[in-house]
């Protein structure tokens, strides 16, 4: 694990900025891995693979991943591989999914959620899971985010950075209610246990 103090000073300011972004979005917890925010859809309309059709002003539930947690999960081992942190990542979303979809039925049961959406860092193999995602159009929005995810790598996952700058192309996911239903309970479920 890289220890030296300048990582040390880079690791803790990004963790105090990452607070401070959970504390000022009010993101509202699932579980230690996911965090959620209750928003309107501001787009073109689409149509999704289970036919569910999303329109501008439809609420949204939109993913942070808690990067604390994983940064604790890293830490917590001395020798941790890339390959351990991606598989701990994909252990968490499977367990988080599980208990956003328990929420959709309670919490948010009359909200009328359409969709279920959010940015990542790579190109996404979640389509295993019942995920669909596009790469983000070119624009200063994913030149931001993808400088954002260079310098997330360098302060969390150092063990990543050398080999991943690569393949950094954000990509906005989306997943509906039914979608999530399929994988935590219907044919996909085995296939996304499968999958961690």
């Amino acid at each position: 694990m890289l220890k030296t103090p300048a990582w040390r000073l880079l690791n803790s300011s990004y963790l105090q900025y990452d607070r401070a972004y959970r504390r000022w979005h009010k993101l509202e917890a699932v579980d230690e891995f996911l965090l959620v925010k209750k928003q309107r859809y501001h787009g073109a309309p689409q149509v999704f693979r289970d036919g569910t059709e999303l329109q501008s002003g439809d609420t949204v539930l939109a993913l942070h991943f808690n990067n604390e947690y994983m940064a604790t999960l890293y830490q917590n081992h001395e020798n941790a591989s890339s390959r351990r942190v991606v598989w701990s990542f994909g252990k968490a979303l499977i367990a988080a999914m599980q208990q956003l979809h328990e929420d959709l039925a309670t919490k948010y049961a009359t909200d009328n959620i359409k969709a279920i959406t959010g940015v990542t860092w790579f190109k996404t193999h979640g389509d295993i899971v019942g995920f669909e995602s596009e790469p983000l159009p070119a624009g200063w929005r994913r030149d931001l985010l993808h400088w954002q995810f260079r310098l997330l790598l360098l302060a969390l996952f150092p063990q990543l950075k050398a080999h991943r700058n690569s393949e950094l192309m954000p990509h906005q996911f989306w997943l509906t209610p039914s979608q999530l239903s399929e994988t935590v309970k219907g044919e996909r479920s085995h296939v996304a246990k499968r999958f961690t």
